[in-house]
């Protein structure tokens, strides 16, 4: 039975030798032989045969590694074509099955969005109204005249006309609904209050004009009273406000399917003028052998190189490459 002998750099370099030994060639010999080599006008013949032997010394080379590596070639070309078939099967399966799942998913993503879309606007409407309670509240617990309260009336009374429609949309009502659950209350016993502070005024002046200094010492003493209950009453009025100010959502979601999402940033060419001029940097920019061959032979048919050793044409530099043997 034929032994089997291990691919490594080290038996395929020694096979290696041993072919150019066979052809009475060796690296080492070479290197002296280049080494010994006078380089002028009268050596040309020599420098060249020289080469020419190393030429040779390549082939040696070349057709040594395609005879050890050709079994394992075909060995690794037969595991590639295996494992390729396979995967293109997988593949052809997974294609359309792929395909639906994305679109599936897609469609559910869209959905996702549009609901998050549209519960962001329920929830900014519906706070909306819940932060307007509690500013209503802050501005009729600070109002000390009849006048002041009805300001504040008129601009709450605004919101619940059909202008405020357009603002709280579907939930409008839901507005008007809480703001009579909770302003009107307030409304009302605030004007109470300011109503008695402004007869004790009155009444003050009154006083105040005759002169009636017990009478002024009794007003100004309920006077303070009021003012520590209208006090009291902007405290509770914001408290209260706060503590009703309960956000009561109507949205209901629809349960849909969890999906994975991988998000991965991807990039692409968009205008290859613009690229070019502005990303070089980000770009791998190579001739493409084939289209310029053809340019080229065009060119030498037409007799461009006759006169010149190079041309540029649309940025691309067709130029005579020189070799010596």
């Amino acid at each position: 039975m034929e032994q089997t002998i291990a691919v490594t750099q080290l038996n395929v370099t020694g096979q290696i030798n041993v072919a150019l030994t066979q052809q009475s060639l060796t690296v080492q010999k070479l290197q002296d032989e280049a080494d010994s080599l006078v380089f002028n006008e009268d050596n040309v013949e020599e420098i060249s045969n020289f080469l020419a032997k190393l030429k040779k010394v390549d082939k040696v080379v070349d057709d040594t590694h395609k005879k050890v590596k050709g079994p394992i070639l075909e060995q690794s070309r037969a595991c590639d074509a295996a494992k390729n078939s396979v995967l293109s099967t997988t593949e052809a399966i997974r294609k359309p099955v792929q395909e639906k799942y994305y679109k599936i998913c897609a469609e559910i993503d869209t959905k996702k969005q549009a609901v998050d879309k549209e519960k962001l606007r329920v929830n900014t409407i519906q706070s909306g109204i819940e932060s307007n309670v509690v500013n209503f509240s802050t501005q009729i617990a600070a109002c000390e005249t009849n006048g002041n309260l009805l300001d504040v009336e008129r601009r709450i009374n605004l919101e619940k006309s059909p202008s405020g429609g357009k603002k709280y949309e579907e939930f409008h009502q839901q507005a008007i609904d809480r703001f009579d659950e909770v302003l009107l209350p307030i409304l009302k016993e605030q004007k109470k209050q300011v109503k008695i502070k402004e007869e004790l005024e009155k009444k003050m002046k009154d006083a105040e004009s005759s002169n009636d200094v017990v009478k002024i010492d009794e007003l100004k003493q309920k006077q303070e009273e009021i003012d520590n209950k209208i006090l009291q009453s902007q405290v509770n009025v914001q408290q209260q406000a706060m503590l009703q100010t309960t956000m009561v959502s109507t949205f209901v979601e629809e349960v849909m399917p969890e999906i994975k999402t991988v998000k991965r940033i991807s990039f692409e060419i968009a205008d290859v003028k613009v690229a070019v001029s502005k990303s070089i940097t980000l770009l791998n920019i190579e001739t493409n052998y084939k289209e310029c061959q053809k340019i080229a032979m065009t060119l030498k048919d037409a007799g461009t190189f006759d006169d010149k050793d190079e041309i540029v044409v649309n940025g691309i530099k067709f130029f005579i490459d020189k070799t010596y043997k």
